[in-house]
């Protein structure tokens, strides 16, 4: 099982989620810690999970399964699509698509048998069931059928409604996705574009459409949508979301594929725009023919746009997208969504995987991580042996994906039975150098049944301590930890890693500390400390002494339009930094006709980062240019940064730096909501998350000076319902969470609880509210 707490991020959630309309933000990757997990009945494979899961083949009798559904007796069924030899995107010849039902009637995770439940498709995607009848999205139409003589083949069939595009221009995105809501009687499903990126003829295609589910009613929900594969409901809000594919010709790195709540009557961008209000480039021949002349109504519905819940990396096609209800998996996973990408080598991501995102049920607050990888083994190759299409749970909380290309494949994804927490963790930030005196508790959650007691032991190698420390046990559920530990001398991610063992069953929890710098990382400051890498149209001179700002020389630039890179002489982890500042002289340079002045991280970055806003060529004197990092959406180290622009003429550079947090004192600390790392300054209990919560809830709390703390949770009455912390700490930031449960380990009711945290003689108190 993975640890509850992630690592802290320096692009906080808070700050992505203020971005302005026109830029982009992938949204904050967290780690799940994934590790090779052999698959049970396949064995000459691997995949990639965090610790404590399990996957196993649940079927490998399947040909293009695509999405999957449950009928009443708990049997699963998923449409089979079937194609034209080893052709992906053609279907069988004549109708030969199925739907194919996979009971498990003996529950030992594998298909007893295969059968068809349902034949004469064409090219279904979906499937689903409603009153007992069961639904199949074709590509032609969505058919309705009854199993009247209860022998699991549904053999009485009618068209329930028509689809837009199929006898229209359908080369592209043929498939339809089916969602019913039945708490209001209504269906939903999805009709993507007929093009990579055009104006429709049709105004039902690229979109999401809703009916009755007698099919009385029907409308256009939701619009933009290019192809909206991946739809669910929200089981808190009972919401619809969505999944949706960008268009293709704009490079490796855009346009990005988004998660979004959709809002009735909501406008999402295509083919007009993407993300949050950035338009299509339109300097590409192909789309400028396509979609101009604009018009002050393409203006409107860009302008109407909503920032979406999550951006992640362009290309990678998803497809399913299904939020977690049950409580087989640990309890940070209750209603968060997972999404199966089928892509991934037309992109900068690996791809091929399955994602899951962490977010309040309006969509805020986002952070997403990967969650199942290992379908393309290595990076530098674009092979793959499978790609994830469909998501479901049973009613046990055991999850199941579909793979619909070489490896024909249904998988099954459970949790271990033994998982654990940590009750007062470590902190999750130091600084480089800092001493962590650590003393912390992790309580057993899930244990196996009729075993002896669990064996817990931690490896602390990361932080300088041993590779092999026995925890004290206090009792059948809580475990000791006590060691003195250091950050060390470099920044970046430490990890603590504690291996539980009950039986036969073993896993661990990591707990991931962030390392912060204690100094700027200098490029140029009098000499430079990087290396020189690229240099077009410009000449360096880093001797100058005419024109300095800082210290005794400047880097003098005669440019021709120019391309400087600087290249650090090892990889340089982000961790800690919060901005690139440089300081420039304009000189003699001029912009000419359209001046640029941008910034490229480590080659990748499809548009240089436009920093031409922060210079007056005008103003002859020396100007500031600087750029939060968490702009850059870096996912790994610092290997390059380049200059890029049209400057003509001599400029100067000085003072080149990746700026490190600022700190006051103490040796902990955190991002603020003012993307500003300072040491923690007060005794402070910030307010729980999620709140309202259903299953479990983060209780945050922030210590300036080392002392004795209670954290307790307390009921409207005033009765205590348990301790959460308890003893001495140093100072830092720590993070608890609370599972909903009582000392005693039974659930609490539905209502108001009070977290309050007591130092000394101060006592600080937040209200939560559980609801059920």
């Amino acid at each position: 099982m993975l640890a509850y707490l992630f690592c802290i991020l320096l692009a906080s959630t808070a700050l992505y989620a203020e971005y302005p309309p026109g830029q982009i933000r992938l949204t904050p990757k967290i780690d799940l810690h994934l590790e090779p997990t052999s698959i049970e009945g396949l064995p000459d494979r691997m995949l990639n999970l965090p610790p404590g899961f399990k996957v196993k083949l649940f079927s490998d009798q399947v040909d293009k399964a695509r999405f999957m559904a449950w009928d009443d007796h708990g049997v699963l069924h998923v449409a089979n699509m079937k194609t034209r030899g080893s052709n992906q995107w053609s279907p069988a010849s004549g109708r030969q698509s199925t739907v194919l039902a996979l009971p498990d009637k003996d529950g030992d995770g594998r298909a007893d048998t295969v059968y068809k439940a349902a034949a004469d498709f064409h090219w279904p995607h979906s499937v689903a069931f409603y009153e007992g009848a069961l639904f199949v999205a074709d590509d032609d139409a969505i058919y309705r059928l009854e199993d009247r003589d209860a022998d699991g083949f549904y053999e009485k069939r009618a068209v329930f409604a028509e689809v837009p595009g199929f006898m229209g221009r359908s080369s592209e995105h043929v498939t339809h996705t089916l969602v019913f809501d039945e708490s209001n009687d209504k269906l939903y499903f999805h009709a993507g574009s007929g093009c990579d990126l055009c104006r429709e003829d049709d105004p039902e295609r690229a979109t999401v459409i809703q009916m009755n589910t007698d099919g009385t009613g029907r409308r256009i929900f939701a619009s933009g949508l290019r192809n909206a594969i991946g739809l669910d409901l929200h089981p808190v809000t009972g919401e619809l979301w969505g999944a949706g594919n960008g268009h293709d010709r704009e490079g490796r790195a855009l346009p990005p594929e988004w998660i979004a709540p959709l809002r009735d009557g909501g406008f999402y961008g295509w083919p007009l725009a993407y993300a949050y209000q950035v338009w299509t480039d339109f300097s590409i021949g192909a789309y400028r023919r396509a979609i101009f002349p604009l018009t002050d109504a393409d203006s409107l519905l860009v302008a109407s746009m909503e920032r979406p819940a999550a951006l992640v990396p362009a290309h990678l096609a998803p497809m399913g997208l299904h939020f977690y209800k049950y409580d087989q998996f640990p309890p940070q996973y209750k209603h968060a969504a997972f999404v199966a990408f089928r892509a991934g080598v037309l992109g900068n991501d690996l791809g091929y995987k399955v994602m899951v995102l962490f977010a309040e049920p309006d969509g805020s607050n986002a952070r997403i991580a990967d969650f199942l990888t290992g379908f393309r083994p290595d990076p530098n190759r674009d092979s793959f042996w499978g790609t994830p299409v469909g998501l479901t749970t049973d009613e046990q909380g055991v999850l199941y994906l579909t793979s619909d290309r070489f490896t024909q494949a249904i998988f099954r994804i459970e949790a271990s039975p033994l998982q654990g927490m940590w009750e007062n963790p470590p902190p999750d930030t130091l600084l480089a150098g800092a001493a962590l005196p650590l003393r912390s508790t992790i309580r057993l959650q899930r244990q196996v049944a009729d075993a002896a007691p669990a064996q817990l032991t931690a490896n602390l190698a990361a932080l300088g301590g041993p590779e092999a420390l026995p925890l004290q046990r206090i009792d059948d559920q809580t475990y000791r930890l006590e060691a003195d530990l250091s950050a060390g001398e470099y920044n970046g991610h430490k990890k603590l890693v504690v291996y539980l063992a009950q039986g036969d069953e073993a896993t661990k929890l990591v707990h991931s500390i962030v390392v912060l710098p204690t100094a700027d990382q200098i490029l140029f400051a009098d000499d430079l400390a990087w290396e020189q890498g690229a240099l077009y149209s410009a000449q360096l001179d880093p001797t100058h002494a005419d024109t300095v700002f800082a210290g005794q020389r400047a880097l003098r630039v005669d440019a021709r339009g120019f391309t400087i890179e600087f290249l650090p002489r090892a990889s340089v982890a982000q961790v800690g930094y919060t901005a690139l500042r440089m300081a420039l002289h304009p000189g003699t340079a001029a912009g000419g006709f359209r001046p640029s002045f941008g910034l490229v991280v480590n080659g990748e970055t499809a548009r240089p980062l436009s920093l031409i806003d922060q210079i007056d060529l005008d103003l002859d004197q020396w100007q500031t240019v600087e750029i939060a990092l968490n702009e850059l959406a870096l996912d790994g180290p610092i290997e390059s940064l380049r200059l890029i622009g049209s400057l003509r003429g001599t400029f100067y550079l000085d003072e080149i730096r990746l700026v490190a947090a600022q700190y006051s004192g103490g040796v902990t600390a955190v991002l603020e909501e003012d993307d500003r790392i300072a040491a923690p300054r007060e005794f402070a209990l910030d307010p729980n998350y999620p709140n309202p919560f259903n299953s479990s809830t983060t209780i945050r709390y922030r210590l300036a000076e080392p002392g004795r703390v209670r954290l307790e949770i307390f009921d409207v009455q005033g009765q205590k319902v348990k301790t959460l912390a308890a003893g001495d700490v140093g100072p830092g930031v720590y993070q608890v969470e609370w599972d909903g449960l009582d000392a005693s380990g039974k659930p609490v009711a539905t209502g108001v609880y009070l977290a309050r945290l007591q130092r000394g003689r101060v006592a600080l108190v937040h209200k939560m509210l559980l609801l059920k």
